[in-house]
């Protein structure tokens, strides 16, 4: 191992102690235990299985958008053996480095539908770009349309100007929607380019009709996180429509934050404290406690619901060949 890797690695994992540390001091300095909801009573618990099972069903639109994918790379295959290897390798996503779900994906891939490594590795790629951009979306979205709502970390100082962080958003959309362009205009001149480094970037950047049929996929994922977060939240509060606006932005974020980092297993910790941060200000921190963990149960929860769907689907298969 590199010297580079090894400092990447140390970086990640302090990046995802360091979350930890902040969600402990957040609970530690904001929470008043003795009168903190009680995320663990019946009618808690019965939001979560149910908010589990609306997260569950993000696993249809992440399908259609690999589908998508891999049919505008020349590779249309069936709903249900797609399917199968996607929902049987997401329970990876909790092994340490947070990138075992995408390993088993490529293996699975090659030996069960007979899709070369490479264009699975490239799907991936292409998938977690589009994912990332539906998320800065619904996040610009979540903060754009509440403009009368001052979150305490929408703004903050570059330089000695304060800058709102919905122009931020919007900037780096801007910025990655003006590089898709310009790398699928470039991508037209590859027989030119004899950088290994250009061609691979080609090769991971989707199509302008590639992003724009699975895009839509993508962004349905999150809105049905923001219904799951909603649901978590009518245990501990009377959310309005403003309140499922701001929480699936939020929760977009988070998301993205907690993905970006593979240090953290399936975003733990990551995703929580940028949750937090988010919305500190907006509700009190006993609910922003809640919510986090609440939700951080329900994703797993899914995700286990997802696994024996998988299996389910395995057996159905096998009948029917």
């Amino acid at each position: 191992m590199t010297r580079r890797r090894i400092a990447y690695a140390l970086l990640r994992w302090l990046f995802f102690l360091a979350s930890l540390l902040y969600l402990a001091h957040f609970a530690y300095t904001s929470v008043n235990f003795h009168g903190a909801i009680n995320w663990s009573s019946n009618q808690s618990l019965v939001r979560i299985l149910a908010a589990a099972i609306v997260f569950a069903t993000t696993v249809f639109f992440s399908v259609a958008g690999w589908r998508t994918l891999l049919a505008h790379m020349s590779h249309p295959l069936p709903w249900a053996p797609i399917a199968r290897v996607f929902c049987m390798t997401q329970i990876a996503k909790y092994l340490p480095g947070n990138i075992g779900h995408h390993v088993g994906r490529v293996a699975l891939a090659r030996t069960m539908l007979d899709l070369p490594a490479g264009t699975t590795i490239v799907s991936i790629f292409q998938e977690s770009a589009l994912a990332c951009l539906a998320a800065l979306l619904l996040g610009t979205i979540g903060f754009l349309a509440l403009p009368d709502l001052q979150l305490p970390s929408s703004r903050f100082a570059l330089l000695g100007i304060h800058v709102s962080m919905d122009v931020v958003f919007a900037c780096v959309i801007m910025a990655g929607l003006l590089a898709l362009a310009l790398i699928n205009e470039w991508r037209k001149r590859a027989h030119y380019v004899h950088s290994t480094a250009l061609r691979w970037l080609f090769r991971t950047t989707p199509s302008w009709p590639a992003a724009l049929s699975a895009l839509p996929s993508y962004t349905a994922i999150y809105l049905v996180n923001g219904v799951a977060l909603w649901v978590i939240s009518t245990a501990i509060m009377q959310p309005s429509a403003n309140d499922l606006v701001l929480l699936t932005g939020a929760y977009s974020l988070s998301w993205m934050a907690g993905f970006l980092l593979p240090g953290a297993p399936g975003g733990l910790g990551v995703r929580e404290a940028a949750l937090a941060v988010i919305l500190n200000g907006t509700y009190p921190a006993d609910t922003i406690l809640a919510i986090s963990i609440m939700s951080r149960i329900s994703t797993v929860t899914a995700d286990l619901l997802i696994f024996v769907g998988s299996i389910i689907l395995s057996r159905q298969i096998k009948k029917s060949d």
